[in-house]
């Protein structure tokens, strides 16, 4: 894969430039939902407990 400065330093090349920050983004975007998906999974495993303890601290 070409770095970004490849293609900003040749002239002429502004359609290589749009698809490799689109590509970028994409890339971007899978990351950053991938980063919450784990998130969220390691949320949902832990709220059972906090659930029970909040219960038990009420009593």
């Amino acid at each position: 894969m070409r770095g970004i400065s490849d293609i900003v330093n040749n002239e002429n090349n502004y359609d290589d430039y749009k698809k490799f920050i689109r590509q970028a983004s994409i890339n971007s975007a899978k990351t950053a939902v991938k980063l919450i998906k784990k998130i969220l999974k390691k949320i949902l495993t832990i709220f059972p407990v906090l659930m029970k303890n909040l219960g038990q601290e009420a009593k």
